[in-house]
């Protein structure tokens, strides 16, 4: 008897540590002498780090959940790291001072890109059906994969742009203290929007999401204050905001109906809420308040923050991974609709005449073009050309006009593209 007691109590003794620590952020030092991890982004089978380190190697990638590191540097000058995004097979890595690079094989090699580019200061990337946007002074924008860049008209000289989104057919600009500036005439135009009277007002991320725009802002009085962090949204497009939280995120990141996004100033980490906001939820074991995060990525089945540590002297560039089932709200009844994995499937019915429904589902937040080509590879039809939330979906594809025949439909989203036939008899 006292010998199954002991055996118990050693069991319990293990496994009540290994609780303790699954259930909080672990923290991962990176190899760079930089001050912290600007940016994250999950692609193929890696994840890569971004860092603002302007001696060394700046952009790493890991295949084993960020436990370890390899640089990712071939062909990159030494610079910052600002930006880091994805189109199609195709990465874009905006570095300040030197612009832009792409690599077609995951990063192991870099190619610089800067034809047209008046300004190599790049703070922003983002891409929009076949148009890649590179933001540093003023805007600038490619349609040919980043050989060539066209610049757009800017706000005024000087102003200094730190962030950037598209909500249908309207442009935001977020500033470094100017705040929010809107067009919706193709960037030929842009108008101040003043959030709630504030001014002096930097904005560090702007993210859509169902067609809401928030952002995370933060305003100051030179030269002593005050000084004030809040998170807006705003459902109209940007003519009027809302303040939903007191503290300034700084990244998002959706999974399924839900909202996580990170805060940096004091009393920061991550915060997670629905599409309502009806009410916040904070994970922060683990963190402190003196730790700077920057950004979110999800890979592996695990949540990565990325920023910066304070040993006592200055920043440190660190991650942060934690099983992301640990900190979502969603159980699997909730979770149906929010698919695993990308997917194109077959349409149905097919053959058919005139209609047919084609469905996808994503598992993340992406920006979608679905098209539809002839036998000959010539597009005829966009069925769907907008930033999409995870889940599932069905869209119409009405040929009422067309011959009959063999006809194509193809994804993409993100680096995800797939295509299938279908067959129109009339």
């Amino acid at each position: 008897m006292h010998k199954i007691l002991l055996r118990y109590i050693i069991i319990i003794f293990f496994i009540i540590p290994m609780i303790s620590i699954d259930a909080q952020w672990v923290g991962i030092d990176m190899p760079s002498s930089g001050k912290y991890v600007q940016t994250l982004l999950s692609f193929a089978d890696y994840l890569f780090a971004g860092t603002n380190d302007d001696t060394t190697c700046c952009l790493f990638r890991s295949t084993d959940s960020g436990n370890n590191w390899e640089p990712s540097n071939n062909g990159l000058p030494v610079s910052s790291v600002r930006a880091i995004i994805a189109k199609g097979n195709v990465l874009f890595l905006g570095l300040y001072g030197k612009g832009v690079f792409t690599s077609i094989d995951s990063g192991k090699t870099w190619n610089q890109c800067n034809s047209g580019l008046t300004n190599l200061n790049i703070n922003v990337l983002a891409h929009y059906g076949n148009t890649i946007f590179a933001v540093s002074n003023r805007v600038f924008r490619s349609t040919d994969e980043g050989i060539h860049w066209e610049p757009i008209s800017e706000i005024y000289s000087g102003l200094v742009l730190t962030s950037f989104a598209i909500i249908d057919s309207t442009f935001l600009l977020g500033t470094g203290g100017d705040g929010i500036w809107l067009s919706t005439d193709s960037c030929k135009t842009w108008r101040k929007k003043y959030i709630l009277g504030w001014s002096n007002t930097a904005i560090s991320s702007i993210k859509v999401i169902d067609k809401k725009i928030f952002i995370g802002a933060h305003s100051h009085t030179f030269p002593s204050g005050p000084f004030y962090n809040s998170t807006f949204i705003s459902d109209d497009g940007g003519n009027s905001w809302q303040q939903i939280l007191n503290k300034e995120a700084t990244s998002f990141f959706i999974n399924g109906n839900e909202i996580f996004m990170t805060v940096s100033n004091v009393g920061g980490g991550l915060y997670r809420t629905n599409y309502n906001i009806t009410a916040w939820t904070t994970f922060n074991e683990n963190l402190t308040n003196m730790d700077y995060l920057t950004s979110i990525e999800s890979y592996g089945g695990y949540l990565f923050l990325g920023g910066g540590t304070f040993p006592g002297v200055r920043y440190l560039p660190k991650v942060w991974h934690r099983l992301l089932s640990e900190i979502t709200n969603i159980n699997d009844n909730e979770n149906i609709n929010i698919s695993p994995s990308f997917s194109l499937f077959q349409n149905y019915p097919n053959p058919f005449n005139p209609s047919t429904i084609i469905r996808y589902q994503l598992p993340k937040d992406e920006i979608v073009t679905l098209k539809i080509y002839d036998i000959l590879g010539s597009e005829i039809a966009t069925l769907v050309n907008e930033e999409k939330v995870a889940g599932k979906y069905e869209v119409n594809f009405n040929a009422s006009s067309f011959a009959s025949g063999v006809y194509i439909y193809k994804i993409q989203a993100g680096s995800f593209t797939a295509s299938k036939k279908l067959l129109l008899l009339k």
